[in-house]
């Protein structure tokens, strides 16, 4: 017992020590050194904005909810530029045709309307660096003309947003 007790004592004040030392300890993890300054994250490619909802995942994927109208912010990269847009509106829901807009930087791309027949959409867009706004981000919007509120759908939800495009995927590359 009293083996095992100085075996795990050491072996606790050896992990303390390289810790301390701010050297990589097993698995390639380093420990924080306090004197030095933290290095700021790099801005991330695609930043979700107002009316935008968190990731939902269910068996079928994952998705995001937009409202009425959802906000994206797309770093420019200074080079043309590969946009993909894909998901669906819950036509089901809604029972009536829904006009879906997506625009960039105030500028109409797409204009589709979603039916029974064909909820869903796949868009690919080319977007030259002339036409990314000046700053370091240019704004993507998705609109709808329909929504939903959930709680007003299904009995058992507390859910009071305004529902309208199931976005599944988007991608915002170097073309």
């Amino acid at each position: 017992m009293r083996t095992k007790f100085t075996f795990l004592a050491l072996l606790f004040a050896l992990s303390l020590m390289t810790a301390c030392s701010g050297e990589q300890g097993t698995g390639g993890t380093s420990a924080v050194n306090p004197t030095t300054a933290a290095t700021p994250a790099a801005p991330a490619n695609i930043n979700y904005a107002a009316g935008i909802f968190d990731l939902e995942k269910g068996p079928e994927g994952s998705w995001r909810w937009v409202g009425e109208q959802g906000t994206i912010k797309l770093k420019n990269n200074k080079t043309d530029m590969q946009l993909k847009v894909a998901g669906s509106a819950p036509i089901d829901l809604i029972n009536q045709p829904s006009q879906v807009t997506i625009k960039l930087n105030g500028e109409q791309l797409d204009q589709v309307t979603l039916t029974k027949e064909k909820n869903t959409l796949a868009k690919e867009f080319t977007i030259p660096a002339s036409k990314q706004a000046n700053g370091d981000f240019s704004e993507l919007t998705i609109s709808s003309s329909k929504s939903f509120i959930p709680k007003q759908v299904y009995k058992n939800s507390s859910d009071d947003r305004k529902l309208s495009f199931s976005l599944t995927k988007l991608e915002w590359e170097p073309k």
